[in-house]
């Protein structure tokens, strides 16, 4: 089933670069000269594919990586699980000094704590995979962009660019209208 929703967003950034990569096209062709429009057109259309492609590229490395988190939450959970029902079985007998039963409950109150914070973690990381099924646009997007940004400072400035470009360019074409 994840594998599916990740073949999902994929193909949605897939169908994002063509989409984006027809617009840059539209918008910047019309207020250029046939010849640096050809070339104009050509740079847009690569630095959008590229740009895109990365994002995606992003975007399905961050949800892989809540799968992951939430996998080897649930597995730390079990283990301290698992360790803290040792500790209560070690329980010391009766006839101990209040030193021993005061370290043995210091212990199971330290692996509660620690159980209850893991459990926080899990609750936190499958709020936010449940945001990322309901709005993986926008929330994957955003995870991604900021990691293409800094990863890829060139691209992403070449980016705001083209797409002031665009901005500027359909403003224009709206004033002339």
């Amino acid at each position: 089933m994840k594998g599916r929703k990740f073949q999902q967003i994929k193909l949605g950034y897939y169908q994002q670069i063509e989409e984006s990569s027809g617009q840059a096209s539209q918008t910047i062709g019309a207020d250029i000269p046939n010849g640096a429009a050809q070339a104009e057109l050509l740079r847009a259309e690569q630095l959008s594919l590229q740009h895109n492609a990365e994002l995606a590229f992003h975007a399905q490395a961050k949800a892989q990586q809540i799968d992951t988190l939430q996998a080897s939450l649930q597995t730390a959970i079990q283990s301290q699980a698992t360790k803290l029902a040792a500790i209560e079985q070690e329980r010391p007998a009766w006839p101990t000094s209040k030193q021993a039963r005061t370290l043995w409950q210091n212990q199971i109150a330290q692996a509660k704590a620690h159980l209850a914070q893991l459990e926080r973690r899990s609750e936190r990381v499958k709020e936010i995979a449940q945001d990322a099924g309901l709005y993986a646009d926008s929330m994957l997007d955003e995870l991604a962009a900021r990691k293409l940004r800094f990863h890829r400072p060139d691209l992403a400035r070449q980016w705001d660019a083209l797409q002031q470009q665009q901005r500027k360019a359909a403003l224009q074409k709206l004033r002339s209208n």
